[in-house]
């Protein structure tokens, strides 16, 4: 899933909670929640290790990855600039969301593999194919289930 709705919804998952772990627990959970479900991804078109990829490639995806981290962060300010919750649980709740997939691109990037980043990474992957076989799925339904996945929680925030 691309970086806007598991920023969102660990935003919203500091909004909602005080506790700094039980923000921590429940956002990250949360992100492997959200990757069980049908999605479009970077790693989609990656096709190999980061590391091994060709400076212009990598520049692109990290360009894209980029856009999508500073929209979701304007998305989230947009949502709760002049809420009266703390906006450090906010902040926080927006990492956390996005923490996993930060500890991928951490592992992908490093020529010397970590081992206990390695079985992360290999755990995360498995989630993301759950339910799909093929580990292929249209475009067009990952860019659905995506937003649908964004409406619902927008809902989730403005009720």
């Amino acid at each position: 899933m691309i970086l806007i709705p598991h920023l969102i919804a660990g935003a919203l998952v500091g909004a909602k909670i005080q506790n700094p772990a039980g923000i921590f627990l429940i956002a990250v959970t949360l992100h492997f929640l959200l990757d069980i479900i049908p999605h479009w991804d970077y790693w989609d078109y990656l096709k190999g290790a980061i590391s091994e990829m060709p400076p212009k490639k990598f520049r692109q995806f990290m360009g894209e990855a980029m856009v999508d981290l500073v929209l979701g962060i304007f998305i989230i300010w947009l949502i709760f600039k002049n809420s009266p919750l703390p906006h450090q649980n906010i902040a926080w709740g927006a990492f956390c969301g996005i923490l996993p997939d930060g500890l991928v691109l951490l592992n992908q990037i490093t020529k010397e593999k970590n081992n206990y980043l390695s079985k992360f990474q290999n755990f995360h992957d498995r989630l993301h194919w759950l339910f799909i076989k093929n580990k292929k799925i249209p475009l067009w339904l990952g860019i659905l289930t995506e937003t649908i996945t964004m409406i619902v929680l927008l809902f989730l925030i403005w009720r």
